[in-house]
């Protein structure tokens, strides 16, 4: 079974891969792929985000933190709060976010886009609203709650904007983004420091993760309760990797209000 045949299918009749017959499958009513989020503009201007040019250049030559990736976390981070207000986290279920930017996983090889520096921005970014949020429990500054919660108000706007099932963002609610925030785990995909890319256990604990990686992410890997997709890296020359790339198309139906896909315009198109 293969969601991706071209390979397959364009191999010399002579090959041993080359198979014998093919059988097209068709996906069920929940599944959302191409078809869903591309050839549909509403749903296209919904979900589809486009990543600057500048973030890539501007990373890889400066190490700036690229805006789009900041966005891409707060939206996250909203779809996060909602699941933990909803009490979804009982139920043994996932949040899951994955960055995918290039294969190189240290900074040594990769420099800037590499997996362990954009988990040392992606940390930092995290741990910088965590330090807001100790102050205003320390000092119990209600300008300090509300400085946050404006931080959050153009994504949540975005949010509602298409669907009105999502928690609403105000005093009463901070403590589910709170938690939210504390919740999330960052996850190096990659086998940088052992044998084996790292098994998640997603029913087992924790609900809240972004996964950070490349090759691990590339093909056959269901990122379990995926929201939020932050595809950088340029698209392949080969249709079916790019395709494979995409860990968005699956059975998300039951996410989709908080699903958001940013990915730069020359893979869009």
């Amino acid at each position: 079974y293969t969601a991706t045949p071209y390979a397959n299918l364009l191999q010399d009749t002579w090959n041993n891969l080359s198979p014998n017959f093919a059988q097209v499958l068709n996906p069920g009513e929940e599944y959302t792929g191409s078809k869903f989020f591309f050839a549909n503009t509403d749903n296209r201007n919904k979900y589809i985000r486009h990543i600057p040019p500048s973030d890539l250049s501007n990373l890889e030559n400066h190490n700036d933190y690229p805006s789009s990736l900041k966005e891409a976390i707060r939206f996250f981070i909203l779809g996060v709060a909602d699941g933990i207000k909803n009490k979804v986290h009982h139920n043994n279920s996932s949040r899951s976010m994955f960055v995918h930017i290039s294969s190189e996983t240290s900074d040594d090889i990769g420099g800037n886009l590499s997996h362990e520096n954009i988990i040392k921005l992606i940390s930092e970014d995290i741990e910088s609203i965590k330090k807001v949020l100790n102050d205003f429990r320390k000092k119990n500054d209600e300008n300090l709650m509300t400085n946050i919660i404006d931080s959050f108000k153009p994504f949540y706007d975005d949010l509602i904007k298409h669907s009105s099932e999502i928690f609403e963002l105000n005093n009463k609610n901070f403590i589910y983004l709170e938690k939210a925030i504390n919740f999330i785990e960052i996850i190096e995909f990659n086998a940088r420091d052992q044998s084996t890319i790292p098994k998640v256990h997603w029913y087992d604990e924790g609900y809240a993760r972004i996964l950070v990686g490349g090759t691990g992410l590339d093909r056959g890997y269901t990122v379990e309760g995926l929201t939020v997709s932050y595809l950088l890296r340029n698209p392949s020359d080969q249709l079916d990797t790019s395709l494979q790339r995409a860990r968005f198309f699956g059975y998300h139906k039951p996410n989709l209000d908080f699903f958001r896909i940013f990915l730069p315009i020359i893979s869009d198109n």
